[in-house]
């Protein structure tokens, strides 16, 4: 696991600040636990699951998609999203509904440059959906300031830690596909120890 910082040197903390704390880590190198992470993939009743689902289809990557680095996504059509998207993967047309599980599941949001408007969260990683498994859904979100100064810039950070591409039809593995639920499977309460990596 490699450590991105962001903060400013000389400067408080952005828990102190009340404001949205974007020091990054590189998760990409957790490796695949094989039929385990096949099993949770599959459960089309989590959350993170189900968006990696969407973000890897051509068919709604017109509405919303990766970034070209794969490290945050980016809702592009609004109004499409509300009524194509969200009746098919959530049975509701609800986007603020949406966001707030967006929320839930400590995305954060980059407010500048040009990935402004997008999302991402440090386990959330095109090509990896095996690290979701890893996220955390909070039993209350707190509303802080946004905090563009200290944003993470994914097109450095990609230079030196690249993601795997999508296979030609921009989805994701077959055993990510399955449309079979588990509906007993839940994420694990804390991240998987990652032992360090040097680039």
């Amino acid at each position: 696991m490699s450590i991105i910082q962001n903060s400013i040197k000389g400067s408080k903390s952005s828990e102190d600040t009340g404001e949205v704390d974007h020091t990054y880590h590189d998760y990409s190198k957790i490796p695949s636990n094989g039929i385990a992470d096949a099993l949770a993939i599959s459960s089309c009743d989590l959350f993170p699951m189900k968006l990696q689902m969407i973000l890897s289809s051509p068919e709604y990557e017109h509405i919303a998609s990766w970034m070209p680095h794969g490290r945050c996504w980016k809702i592009h059509r609004r109004k499409d999203f509300e009524l194509v998207v969200l009746p098919k993967f959530f049975e509701h047309r609800k986007y603020d509904s949406f966001i707030r599980q967006v929320n839930g599941w400590a995305f954060k949001r980059i407010t500048r440059g040009v990935d402004k408007g997008s999302y991402y969260n440090e386990f959330f990683l095109r090509g990896l959906p095996h690290v979701c498994r890893n996220m955390i859904r909070q039993k209350r979100s707190i509303r802080k300031r946004s905090n563009p100064q200290n944003e993470p810039d994914f097109y450095e950070i990609s230079r030196h830690c690249p993601l795997p591409e999508l296979n030609q039809n921009n989805s994701l593995p077959v055993y990510a596909r399955t449309t079979a639920p588990i509906m007993n499977m839940t994420l694990s309460s804390s991240p998987s120890p990652v032992p360090p990596f040097k680039e």
